[in-house]
């Protein structure tokens, strides 16, 4: 996740995440609530995609005997 959002910042992809940091932090003088909004939104976002990789394991154990 964190490999993503710096790719963001790094090809100029507009909208992402990782640029709205870049963006909020360069005008983070008037309103740095902003800034940490977006970087706590990365958080929740890899938490949540971390969570679903543990989910989607606990699903497919079982099958795992049969794969080997």
């Amino acid at each position: 996740m964190v490999g993503a959002i710096v790719a963001e910042i790094s090809t100029g992809t507009r909208g992402g995440i990782g640029r709205l940091i870049i963006e909020y932090a360069q005008s983070a003088t008037g309103d740095p609530s902003r800034m940490y909004t977006a970087i706590l939104g990365a958080a929740v976002l890899g938490l949540v995609a971390a969570g679903a990789v543990g989910l989607l394991d606990v699903a497919l154990r079982r099958y795992r005997g049969h794969l080997a």
